[in-house]
């Protein structure tokens, strides 16, 4: 389950989820967030397998490389994969997740 936002730049996972905070109530734009958690039990009351987003744009510095790609910030990087090894070991919820999806943008 997820709803995108095409209007703008990535979806919410990419604009306003923070993988260091998946139980933050207030995105990174200021704006209200359902829970990581709250998500997981919701999809688990109505007997759904959720996609979790990967958000991958934050990963990423402005700083380029000789081939003008955006370099990767490793402590974001390392925050990513805490992130996703916690929701597998079901910290946020236990549940059978559909996919992860890597990015949203």
């Amino acid at each position: 389950m997820r709803a995108p936002d095409r209007r703008q730049r990535g979806g919410v996972a990419e604009r306003e989820f923070d993988v260091r905070n998946p139980d933050a109530t207030i995105g990174l734009e200021g704006n209200p967030m359902v829970t990581l958690s709250e998500f997981i039990d919701y999809t688990n009351s109505v007997g759904l397998k959720p996609i979790i987003v990967i958000p991958t744009n934050s990963v990423l510095t402005e700083i380029q490389d000789a081939y003008g790609q955006r370099m990767v910030d490793e402590d974001r990087l390392a925050a990513t994969k805490t992130f996703v090894i916690e929701v597998i070991e079901g910290k946020y919820g236990n549940t059978e997740i559909s996919i992860f999806e890597i990015g949203n943008e």
